[in-house]
């Protein structure tokens, strides 16, 4: 790990802050998002109130006139006689005084006071009927079915209307005919208790659009007063722990990098991608390479996609899944030439037991191999020579012997023994020639060995030792040669290896172990021991790994120092939603203060109650961000409180009904009325949970519907076991995605 690779941990912290910013701001402009949103359905709902009152007074004034018979006005140029009354005798009459009086039923009233008196209502309100009396009660096409609905049993017909001058609420609700409505209408043959047509009423949307884009101005003031603050709790935050976490990060890697440097071996850390993340300088040396030509690239980019495909990937998928692995191979490399590597991937491990990458540790051990193939071909080419010499002893005495009894028979030919005598001489010189030969060239070799090498015989008696197995072990030749092992480490029988020897001279099957051996000069070595068969007797080739297991031990504390890392980011969320409650309490207590001015005006009181709700709004979300560093230190808490159960499932039902008539999808609640009123339980977290489920529920759902199931039995004795089903017709999940279902994002 080099000057790079630390700021590369600045730069991911970097991403973390703006992160924690592109949070911060999504939670703004989404808290904006819903007060936009409530404060339009607000206004809705202010408009369809205003349309029913205005309803319930023309049924009122209807009804007045209707109670009595009509309402004789004087006759005017505005107010002239009701051609459609003209079947009532009374129609027109005149006072004693001479003023002539017409009479006005109720419809002829109304639409006079919406004729000359609309600006004062900006309401328009009028009677219309399929079968209108009036033309000018003729129904217009949205009027038309509504009516044609109230004959299909509806009582209400509701609709928003967008148009160029900012939008309308129409509202009609059917007219019954009453008894004093014959008096007008009995030759339509109405009856009492008929639909008689319906009343329209319209309600413009301008004045209410002025009043909510005024608030909403006033909300995006003070949402961005609000993020300011953030932003700079945010950034005050990053600037302290940035610069505490650069100096920790800079001591921590300059003290790895000078433990991995001063190995031999070949060490790298691999992440998940199978990309290069840290490499020592052996490592840069083996492959002729540069930190830039290999940290951040692929194992496939350094080896070659053959090679990682056929040797490495299964390994490595291997390890990631939690096994060590150990393999030995040849390996060509470009600084070192064909080298025969010993090769252990370990799985790195972060602080919650999750495998983050792969350690791999390449040892070259190809002087070893070496001594090892050396030694198998000596042991058979003296096993060649022993056999071969037994074969010409044998061979010579039975020619001896031959020759003996022909030599009797003819009176003791000495001169042709001697010959053979001196033949056999020879050969056995030959022979004694050719091993002493081999002695001294095996002698040399294990001279050389930079690993220790020790011979036993059957008995485990010291047959032959080379002198790096003398440096370990720190005694003289003369003191091991022909003693037994027992004699050497009195405590052998007891570990159990004595066993262990003996059982690989019978089976041929090899042993490795690695464990601590104290050393006069040193203090204590990590030695790999490997003992093989050679013959009858046994061989032991042993290394010292100290320097690996110091390196292994160094990447530990480089994985505690992650940890702490982690445990600073988690502190750092803590710290930055304590700071932003800060201000958010400020704003929400001179707020709740404004509102108990009296002074204030009913406009102004109506716009802090926004702020205020906003503000808690916020506060929640904040609180959110709280509770997700608390998840990830493992310190996530429950509040119970008693709350109201159906109305919290009818609230979020509400909520979600807006997306889905959006859609035309169908939401249901089922089994509401058979869960109990309150419950003792964490209202937030439950609440987060549906909205969670609903939402993805919405969200993957094109056509069809949502339900969800509600049901509740008991437990125990004041315990309740609460189930909540979601049902939708969406696209579902695929069986590879189900194993991953419960994992975080």
């Amino acid at each position: 790990m080099n000057q790079s690779n630390i700021n590369a941990r600045l730069k991911k912290h970097n991403r973390n802050v703006f992160l924690v910013i592109i949070v911060w701001t999504t939670i703004l402009i989404v808290s904006l998002a819903w007060n936009y949103y409530h404060e339009h359905r607000q206004m809705y709902e202010m408009a369809s109130k205003k349309a029913r009152v205005v309803f319930y007074k023309d049924i009122a004034f209807r009804n007045w006139v209707t109670m009595h018979g009509g309402v004789y006005v004087p006759q005017t140029e505005s107010t002239l006689p009701n051609k459609y009354l003209d079947h009532i005798a009374d129609r027109d009459i005149i006072t004693p005084s001479g003023k002539k009086l017409t009479l006005m039923n109720p419809a002829y009233a109304i639409r006079q006071i919406m004729e000359h008196f609309n600006e004062f209502y900006g309401i328009e309100s009028r009677l219309t009927s399929l079968n209108p009396v009036n033309p000018r009660n003729e129904p217009d096409e949205w009027e038309r079915k509504a009516l044609i609905s109230f004959k299909n049993g509806s009582d209400e017909f509701f609709e928003v209307i967008q148009t160029k001058e900012g939008g309308q609420v129409r509202l009609m609700r059917p007219f019954f005919t009453k008894e004093g409505c014959l008096k007008c209408h009995a030759e339509q043959g109405c009856k009492v208790g008929h639909v008689r047509g319906g009343i329209s009423i319209t309600v413009k949307l301008a004045p209410y659009n002025e009043s909510a884009h005024a608030t909403i101005r006033t909300l995006t003031l003070s949402h961005m007063v609000i993020w300011v603050f953030g932003l700079a709790a945010i950034i005050f935050h990053r600037t302290r722990l940035r610069l505490t976490e650069r100096m920790q990060t800079e001591s921590e890697l300059k003290k790895f990098q000078h433990i991995i440097s001063a190995t031999d071996d070949l060490m790298s850390f691999i992440d998940q991608n199978y990309i290069y993340r840290a490499v020592n300088t052996a490592y840069f040396n083996a492959f002729r390479k540069t930190s830039q030509d290999i940290i951040g690239h692929s194992v496939a980019d350094l080896l070659g996609i053959d090679v990682f495909e056929d040797a490495i990937k299964e390994n490595l998928d291997r390890c990631l899944n939690g096994e060590n692995i150990h393999y030995q191979e040849w390996f060509d490399l470009p600084g070192l030439g064909r080298r025969f590597m010993k090769v252990t991937y370990y799985p790195f491990l972060e602080s919650a037991q999750s495998i983050s990458g792969v350690v791999v540790c390449v040892n070259d051990i190809t002087e070893s191999k070496k001594t090892e193939k050396e030694l198998l071909s000596y042991r058979d080419q003296l096993q060649e020579l022993v056999d071969t010499r037994t074969m010409e002893l044998q061979q010579a005495l039975a020619e001896s012997h031959d020759q003996k009894i022909a030599s009797l028979n003819m009176a003791l030919d000495f001169e042709d023994l001697n010959k053979n005598l001196q033949s056999e001489i020879d050969v056995r010189k030959k022979s004694e020639n050719a091993l002493r030969e081999s002695e001294q060239r095996l002698s040399s070799f294990m001279a050389a060995a930079t690993d220790g090498f020790i011979l036993f015989d059957s008995e485990l008696n010291y047959i032959l030792i080379n002198n790096a197995a003398l440096e370990i072990i720190q005694m003289d030749r003369k003191d091991i040669i022909g003693r037994n092992l027992t004699d050497i480490v009195p405590d052998i029988r007891e570990t159990g290896r004595y066993d262990i020897y003996k059982k690989v001279i019978k089976t041929g099957e090899p042993f490795f172990i690695s464990n601590l051996v104290p050393h006069p000069k040193f203090g204590y070595l990590n030695l790999e021991v490997k003992a093989f068969k050679v013959g009858d007797g046994l061989g032991c080739i042993f290394m010292d790994i100290t320097e690996r297991k110091q390196t292994e031990e160094a990447l530990h504390e480089a994985k505690e120092a992650a940890d702490k890392a982690n445990q600073a980011k988690s502190a750092f969320l803590a710290n930055m939603t304590h700071e932003l409650r800060t201000p958010m309490n400020a704003i929400l207590g001179f707020s709740q203060l404004m509102q108990r001015d009296p002074a204030i005006t009913p406009e102004q009181r109506k716009t802090l109650g926004i702020i205020n709700r906003s503000g808690e709004h916020l506060l929640g979300l904040i609180n959110d961000v709280l509770e997700i560093s608390k998840i990830e230190s493992r310190r996530i808490t429950l509040n119970p409180v008693t709350f109201d159960l159906p109305a919290m499932l009818h609230d979020l039902g509400t909520m979600f009904k807006v997306r889905t008539d959006a859609k035309d999808l169908l939401i249901d609640l089922e089994g509401i009325s058979s869960l109990p009123r309150y419950i003792l339980a964490d209202q937030g977290k439950l609440r987060q949970i549906l909205i969670n489920l609903l939402g993805n529920a919405s969200k993957f759902t094109n056509k069809g519907g949502i339900v969800a199931r509600c049901s509740a039995e008991a437990n125990r004795a004041c315990e309740l076991r609460l189930v909540i089903e979601i049902e939708d017709t969406g696209v579902g999940m695929a069986k590879e995605e189900l194993e991953l279902l419960f994992h975080a994002f």
